[in-house]
C-alpha cells in the first residue's frame, strides 16, 4: 500500500509541475505540451490531441521513449540503492531522442 501512495503521489506531483510550468508558455502550443509530457506522461499524450497526426506521433514517440519524469523517479523509488538514476535518466532522454527522430523520418 505504501508503495502504491509513493506511486500515486508522484504522478499527482508531476501533473501539477508539469501543469505549473506548461503555464509560461502559450496554452496549446508545441512547448507547452512538451514540458507537460516531460514532467508526466499521460497528461503530455493527452495535450497532443490538438496537433494534426504527424506532430502528434512525433510528440508521443518522444514522451514514450522518455517516459517521464514522474516515470523515471517512480522506478528510481522501488529500485532504491541498485540503481543509479543519472545513466538510467541519460538512457531514457537518448531513447526519447532516438524514438522522434525516428517517427520524423518515417
Amino acid at each position: 500500500a505504501f508503495l502504491c501512495v509513493r506511486i500515486c503521489g508522484f504522478i499527482a506531483c508531476f501533473f501539477v509541475i508539469g501543469s505549473l510550468c506548461a503555464g509560461f508558455f502559450k496554452e496549446g502550443s508545441i512547448w507547452a505540451v512538451t514540458v507537460r509530457g516531460i514532467f508526466e506522461l499521460s497528461g503530455g499524450i493527452a495535450r497532443t490531441s490538438v496537433f494534426d497526426i504527424d506532430t502528434r506521433e512525433v510528440l508521443c514517440c518522444l514522451f514514450l521513449g522518455f517516459g517521464s519524469f514522474s516515470a523515471i523517479l517512480q522506478t528510481a523509488s522501488v529500485m532504491k540503492n541498485t540503481l543509479s538514476v543519472k545513466p538510467f535518466i541519460i538512457s531514457r532522454l537518448i531513447m526519447g531522442a532516438l524514438m522522434a527522430v525516428f517517427a520524423l523520418v518515417t
